[in-house]
């Protein structure tokens, strides 16, 4: 994300100890950054970088609504159902 996108009381995806965890931004810091609250433990956390923070919650569920809508679109279509009545076709055996 961008710092431009970040904005104070949004709740977001942060990666927090290396494992993605929603947050809610409090506020912004003099020297950069974010002050967020972790809404699993409700701690303090620092956020230094915009980096750090992936997207809403909100914007996850609508990709993976979108996802899922894309793959009913593009899902292969069923099997002839008379294609189990044919023979399998025989390997050839190697000559040495």
């Amino acid at each position: 994300m961008k710092n431009s996108e970040i904005q104070i009381g949004s709740v977001y995806i942060a990666k927090v100890t290396g494992k993605p965890t929603r947050v809610r931004i409090d506020s912004t810091v003099a020297t950069g950054g974010w002050k967020a609250t972790n809404l699993l433990t409700n701690r303090q956390v620092r956020i230094k970088t915009a980096r750090r923070l992936t997207m809403t919650p909100e914007s996850v569920a609508k990709a993976i609504q979108a996802n899922a809508a894309f793959k009913e679109k593009t899902e292969p279509k069923p099997f002839c159902p008379f294609s189990s009545l044919r023979r399998p076709l025989r390997s050839r055996k190697r000559r040495r």
